[in-house]
């Protein structure tokens, strides 16, 4: 078995194109032992793409720090690094992927990581699908809520000050995927 990396990434809008201005990565080895934690910032050159609304549910003005930014040269060698062979873990990771996989290949580095993602709403849709019966039912309607899902599960989902911080979603991610996988 590989090592997993728990990943999130907060962006300047949903947009393929956009800027990631945030990193968070935790990785674990196959027996689950915390190898690295990565978190940092990473200096955004051009905002006239940048979504107001993304800004503010991500709380860029409160949280962005130029002056302790990586360059996104910088920030690509630490995503090359902390993913190398490892399986992505996260909430819709492709989300992230695909815009780390942009980053990387900008300043000519190739993504190294594992191309089965792990997306932690499915293992958690998955899971209680296996749990419902007559005793514990669960209604299955789309579009899953993912704060609905981690309940359900028995997993508090992030506070306030944590959610839509990267940081704060990867821990998230990270206790839905140890209840799914027995992980204590």
């Amino acid at each position: 078995m590989t090592d997993i990396v728990f990943v999130d990434t907060e962006t300047t809008s949903l947009a393929l194109d956009t800027e990631i201005w945030e990193v968070a990565m935790v990785r674990r080895d196959k027996n689950n032992k915390e190898l690295d934690i990565v978190e940092f910032q990473i200096m955004v050159e051009d905002l006239s793409k940048a979504d107001p609304f993304a800004l503010r549910i991500n709380k860029f003005y409160d949280r962005y720090n130029e002056m302790h930014a990586f360059t996104k040269y910088e920030a690509a060698q630490q995503i090359v690094m902390a993913t190398r062979g490892a399986h992505i873990v996260g909430a819709v990771p492709n989300f992230d992927t695909e815009r780390m996989d942009r980053l990387l290949r900008a300043y000519r580095f190739l993504p190294d990581w594992h191309y089965h993602l792990i997306d932690v709403e499915t293992l958690a849709i998955g899971y209680l699908k296996g749990l419902t019966s007559e005793s514990y039912p669960y209604e299955f309607k789309l579009p899953w809520k993912s704060d609905e899902l981690t309940k359900a599960i028995g997993v508090e989902p992030p506070t306030e000050e944590e959610r839509h911080t990267a940081m704060g979603d990867v821990r998230w991610a990270m206790r839905i995927y140890d209840k799914v996988m027995g992980i204590s």
